[in-house]
């Protein structure tokens, strides 16, 4: 197999006793890959759709700056109506999941 050395025994095809040890990992990375995946595109549907609200960076309480060349847009007051909304939302959803 290997050579003896200061470290003991080294295997050169040797990998992680046999616990499944390369294709383990990739199964994980893959798994991984999957997950953070379908999160990105929930996301993007997400924005898709809130893109599609018609009064989301419109609220009295949004600033907008025009400038030739340079548009620059700060939403508080939509940013407080989502945090709201987000907020009651999944207090919801985890006292659903907790009974």
């Amino acid at each position: 197999m290997g050579e003896e050395g200061e470290f003991g025994s080294v295997g050169v095809w040797e990998y992680g006793g046999g616990d499944g040890g390369i294709m383990n990992g990739l199964e994980t990375m893959g798994k991984l890959l999957m997950i953070v995946g379908s999160a990105m595109v929930l996301l993007g549907g997400l924005l898709w759709a809130a893109s599609k609200v018609p009064f989301l960076g419109q609220l009295p309480g949004d600033i907008r700056i025009e400038r030739p060349g340079l548009t620059c847009m700060i939403p508080l007051a939509s940013s407080i109506i989502l945090s709201i909304v987000l907020t009651i939302l999944l207090n919801i959803i985890v006292r659903i999941i907790n009974r």
